[in-house]
């Protein structure tokens, strides 16, 4: 990635992370830039279709895009309606969420989404500035690095759950030019993040490719169609037996419990994300709530755990002894035949299939532990499988090395993403003459 030059003069702002900034650039809190900093409103549920649109965090993604596709409609009373209506130039912030990516991510209305009518929930702040600042400047400032670990650092966490609010919010400090400066770092970081997020999105689309020759691989595996096993063993077909008769099928605690912070992690469905378990994520549980939930279910390497709701039949392979318990609408697959092989034809479409006609016809789209058990799987004698495993690990694994390099570019991308609007927003690079380049 290429250089960018720096101001020419710089002052000591007095600030411990903020650092120098240029000369001619201010900086104060977040407070008294603004004229509105609000929460929204939720609202009664309608009784048929009618009702007025609220957006939550679910219409916004990480990098500050809109992407609503089916947002919440709520009864409003004419006060919560004027009171919440969102307007072109607003900034709405997710002030409550459970997911440390989530918390403070920043949209910008735009004059469609002023059209929509709609207002904005509960669990989100509605930021309108004041005469210091252009509203695409602040948005650029809260999603970069400094504006997102300070929101970050004042989230109190409350039941799971990091909440802000208009006086922690309005403690964020804030660096910025005079209005024409800030308007020309909005039109750069504007034209340089949409040439990063088209870099993004084209190796994305990479790695869906290779996602999709592994899925056919594996069903390949499956059924043993193009594989190269010996002349001797082609002809033979595999039997398809019940999933009960070759696994052990554990059934979660029907319940949810009160998490904490620092805790013992517990995996619920969220957790679960067709590779190898992750721990690091999840949400945690006292001791107590531990040693309840582990009476049930004790993990151990090899076991797969297996999504009921949500994402239906998604799985997990626990690939080393760790400790968790086991949370609601999840079960638990021990497998009684080699786990590497079991694992993988549960990925298939084969097995994929077998979910969707379970699914056909139920009202409640649930995967039912009977379902589960009755999962058809392909077994093969022991020669042919050992055969099969070797052909699908040489292949895979050379799926395996060209996703890794390309997620670790993606990740590149995304870092110095986030570092060039930091930078941009905090005078460390002076883009004035950039921004039509």
């Amino acid at each position: 990635m290429r250089s960018w030059k720096k101001y020419p003069k710089y002052k000591d702002s007095g600030v411990e992370w903020l650092g120098e900034i240029p000369g001619e650039w201010d900086f104060c809190f977040l407070k008294y830039c603004l004229m509105a900093n609000d929460g929204g409103v939720w609202g009664e549920e309608p009784h048929d279709d009618k009702g007025n649109i609220v957006l939550r965090s679910t219409e916004m993604k990480l990098n500050g895009d809109w992407k609503i596709e089916d947002p919440a409609v709520r009864i409003l009373s004419n006060v919560e309606f004027n009171k919440s209506k969102i307007f072109e130039g607003d900034l709405i912030l997710t002030k409550s969420s459970g997911s440390k990516l989530h918390l403070g991510k920043t949209a910008i209305a735009t004059k469609e989404i002023e059209l929509m009518n709609c207002c904005y929930s509960n669990f989100m702040q509605r930021l309108k500035v004041n005469s210091n600042l252009i509203p695409k400047y602040l948005f650029w400032f809260l999603n970069g690095e400094s504006g997102r670990e300070q929101l970050l650092n004042r989230g109190n966490t409350t039941t799971g759950l990091a909440n802000l609010n208009s006086e922690t919010i309005g403690q964020i400090i804030i660096a910025f030019p005079r209005l024409f400066e800030q308007t020309a770092i909005a039109s750069f970081l504007d034209r340089e993040t949409t040439r990063i997020d088209a870099l993004i999105e084209k190796k994305q689309r990479q790695i869906e490719l290779l996602q999709e020759k592994r899925a056919a691989l594996i069903s390949q595996m499956a059924l043993r169609g193009g594989f190269n096993v010996s002349n001797s063993l082609a002809s033979q077909e595999p039997v398809l037996l019940r999933l009960s008769k070759i696994s052990i099928i554990i059934d979660c605690l029907h319940h949810t419990p009160e998490y904490i912070d620092n805790g013992v992690p517990i995996i619920r469905i969220s957790d679960i994300n067709n590779g190898d378990l992750d721990v690091s994520e999840a949400k945690t549980v006292d001791l107590a709530t531990y040693q309840v939930f582990s009476k049930k279910y004790q993990p151990q390497k090899n076991d797969i755990l297996i999504s009921r709701v949500g994402s239906i039949g998604s799985i997990s392979l626990v690939k080393e002894n760790q400790i968790f318990c086991l949370g609601q609408n999840c079960a638990v697959i021990r497998p009684l035949i080699n786990p590497l092989y079991l694992f993988h034809v549960l990925l298939s479409d084969f097995i994929k299939e077998q979910i969707q006609l379970v699914l056909v016809g139920s009202t409640l789209k649930t995967l039912s532990l009977e379902d589960i058990k009755g999962l058809r799987i392909p077994i093969w004698n022991q020669e042919i499988l050992d055969d099969i495993i070797d052909a699908f690990l040489i292949k895979n694994k050379r799926i395996e090395n060209l996703i890794i390099k390309i997620s670790e570019s993606i990740k590149y991308l995304q870092e110095y993403r986030s570092t060039l609007i930091s930078a941009a927003v905090t005078g460390k690079i002076d883009v004035r003459n950039e921004a039509t380049a």
